[in-house]
């Protein structure tokens, strides 16, 4: 059994998949396997898939998957399935790992026996500019379970910043939603409860900002999808009889996720929007007294002001000042 399955969907990349691979290919760290999920592309994608493992066969154990279309959460599962090695790695296809990642991942696994590693991410432009970083947790971390420190149910949720011992989601039940956008919060936060985790604060995951991922109109209906699965988080806690324990917690994430980053990305395309009034009343039926959260910061705190207030020019002029959203957190 290999140490890492690093799974890779891939769906209409011709142009970022090499690349992507590339930067797997060339760690030093060999004890993974590679699982290319060929999500029914339209393009060359598949026919590159085929062509790195003929090339690559006697160098490394790549495997090759062609379904249908299922969108990523559905090409995830597949590589979930297929996956042979103890920890997963989700990496987007467009997107990279830095020189030496697995190598720092292993030994970091090795001296703290977890269950889940989270690290930062940096974002690029298509120049390889750095935009931003994310910080993969934003307190102070040792390695613990949340059980013991209900902090670490805040980490980041996004799956490509982590490496995820596979036996969570099979004893779990767990697999991301399909055709879901934010398929990562209806996911990952169900892992945490069960997992000891560790946090190391280097961005190992490059994330591709690409110019047509900018949000329009067009993509703006899609953000009800934002409640589909905070739905399906906060249905699983309750199921799993860890609402209650985990409450601020879970009051937090939907007042950050749903409320404040989805109001912002809606309201600064069309400040008109339906689903603005969906996510405020959202909030304030599950969370009524979510403003009081003692995890939200001051920063936090007056953009959700705003938001209440329909100021929403206000909130753009902020934004013109500060830039993105992320240096409004805390």
């Amino acid at each position: 059994m290999a140490k890492f399955s690093i799974v890779v969907p891939v769906y209409n990349v011709e142009d970022f998949l090499e690349k992507c691979v590339n930067s797997i290919l060339k760690q030093k760290y060999k004890d993974y396997e590679l699982v290319l999920v060929d999500d029914g592309s339209t393009d060359k994608s598949g026919a590159i898939c085929d062509r790195i493992v003929l090339e690559n066969k006697d160098k490394v154990n790549i495997k090759v998957v062609h379904q249908e279309n299922k969108g990523l959460g559905g090409a995830r599962n597949t590589g979930i399935e297929v996956a042979t090695g103890e920890y997963l790695f989700f990496i987007d296809s467009d997107d990279t790992i830095v020189d030496g990642t697995l190598q720092i991942l292993s030994e970091y696994i090795e001296d703290n026996d977890v269950d889940i590693v989270t690290f930062d991410i940096v974002k690029v432009d298509e120049n390889s500019n750095e935009l931003y970083t994310i910080l993969g947790f934003l307190y102070e971390c040792v390695v613990s379970t949340p059980e013991e420190n209900k902090q670490l149910i805040l980490t980041e949720h996004s799956a490509c910043n982590k490496v995820i011992r596979k036996s969570l989601f099979i004893e779990n039940d767990v697999r991301f939603p399909e055709r879901l956008w934010f398929e990562d919060l209806a996911t990952i936060f169900k892992l945490f409860p069960y997992a000891k985790m560790g946090y190391i604060n280097k961005a190992f995951y490059v994330y591709l900002e690409r110019t047509g991922s900018i949000m329009n109109n067009a993509k703006c209906d899609k953000n009800i999808d934002m409640v589909t699965a905070m739905n399906s988080t906060l249905s699983f806690y309750r199921e799993k009889g860890l609402f209650e324990k985990y409450y601020d917690e879970l009051e937090y994430v939907a007042a950050f996720h749903l409320y404040y980053l989805s109001s912002i990305r809606v309201m600064r395309v069309d400040s008109k929007h339906s689903l603005l009034k969906t996510f405020k009343e959202y909030i304030d039926k599950e969370f009524p007294n979510f403003r009081q959260n003692k995890y939200l910061g001051k920063k936090e705190k007056f953009i959700i002001k705003l938001l209440d207030k329909k100021m929403y020019s206000t909130i753009n002029f902020v934004f013109s000042i500060k830039g993105k959203i992320n240096s409004l957190r805390k």
